[in-house]
């Protein structure tokens, strides 16, 4: 892939997300994508095939992005307690930028992309997965679960949030109270259980 093309793809992505939050999943079409990124409707169609496809990369290109993110507050924090911690806090937060409401509306009008979203956890996670295993095979951490089933409970928080809470910033809140309660677990006041 020549740089020019994957400048005029990049440039394409950036105005179809631009166009999506200003005005919307539906609010668009290709002609205006076209017209906000200076090029002609052939010139897009060679590039994209459709909007749902070009939101399709969009949406893998925003989570990409945040799992890099993600994986340098991992990478930045010390401890093993301070990287989980990085996780709860930074997860939830970089979520909020990326604006759950609207990942939502993309997901209802185009569910293919949220399954390959869901399909694609493995590759995004990985930051994730690897600091985990690293963490559980050193000792540090110490879980019935292998890394991989905890990355999809982390991945189940997220879209049964933003699919369920209307307000994004609840969903984010208690994606943010769900990792923290995973990591730290459920105990009993009282170590005999006994009130």
């Amino acid at each position: 892939m020549s740089k020019d093309y994957e400048m005029l793809s990049r440039r394409i992505s950036e105005e179809a997300w631009r166009l999506t939050r200003e005005q919307g999943v539906r609010g668009w079409n290709t002609a205006d994508l076209a017209e906000a990124a200076g090029i002609s409707k052939r010139t897009l169609y060679k590039v994209v095939p459709s909007r749902e496809s070009v939101l399709r990369t969009v949406v893998l290109s925003q989570i990409r992005n945040t799992q890099e993110r993600l994986s340098a507050a991992i990478d930045a924090a010390g401890t093993v307690r301070e990287k989980l911690e990085a996780i709860a806090n930074e997860f939830p937060r970089l979520l909020a930028e990326l604006d759950p409401a609207l990942f939502r509306r993309i997901y209802r009008e185009y569910p293919a992309i949220e399954a390959e979203v869901a399909e694609a956890h493995a590759t995004l996670g990985m930051p994730v997965i690897r600091f985990l295993r690293t963490s559980i095979d050193a000792g540090e951490l110490v879980t019935p679960a292998d890394p991989e089933t905890i990355f999809q409970m982390l991945q189940a928080f997220v879209l049964y949030f933003l699919r369920e809470e209307n307000d994004g910033a609840r969903a984010v809140s208690k994606i943010g109270l769900s990792i923290r309660t995973l990591f730290n677990g459920v105990y009993p006041v009282n170590p005999g259980g006994e009130k």
